[in-house]
């Protein structure tokens, strides 16, 4: 409260500004820490992404082995719907227009084919969250030929 007014002594309308003052500063720390958390979650799935990429599945595999890929799957498939009703959406940036507030541009290629400023590749998926970027995606963009 004011300095040198107790809680009842204050009028009304300024003990409910004090409250929602807290409210709001609640807010925002929960929603910082929810950030923080949500992204260290998406750090774990792009590890299995990763994995899962590097996995060549056209060479023969034990059972054992077959068994322990299809249970990582799933794992994977829960962490990423556990995420999506948290409220995370997944962008899909291939073949759009180059964007710095959704995209961080690792690297550029020559493509004839493709105008300039186009996105040919995610390497890192980007997401949303409440409507803002929680993430960039990474990714590969076209430059002009030289």
């Amino acid at each position: 409260m004011g300095e040198g007014i107790s809680s009842e002594d204050a009028p009304k309308w300024l003990q409910a500004f004090d409250f929602n003052q807290q409210v709001a500063v609640m807010e925002k720390e929960y929603v910082r820490e929810m950030r923080n958390t949500l992204l260290s979650f998406l750090e774990v799935l792009d590890s299995f992404d990763r994995c899962f990429s590097a996995i060549d599945q056209t060479r023969e595999m034990s059972s054992l082995a077959q068994s322990w890929l299809r249970s990582f799957e799933g794992v994977r498939r829960q962490l990423r719907r556990t995420l999506e009703q948290a409220g995370v959406s997944f962008m899909n940036c291939q073949g759009e227009p180059f964007d710095p507030h959704k995209h961080e541009a690792i690297q550029a290629r020559s493509r004839p084919d493709v105008r300039e400023g186009i996105v040919i590749e995610e390497v890192v998926r980007g997401c949303e969250w409440r409507g803002e970027v929680l993430r960039q995606a990474k990714v590969v963009v076209t430059r002009k030929s030289r």
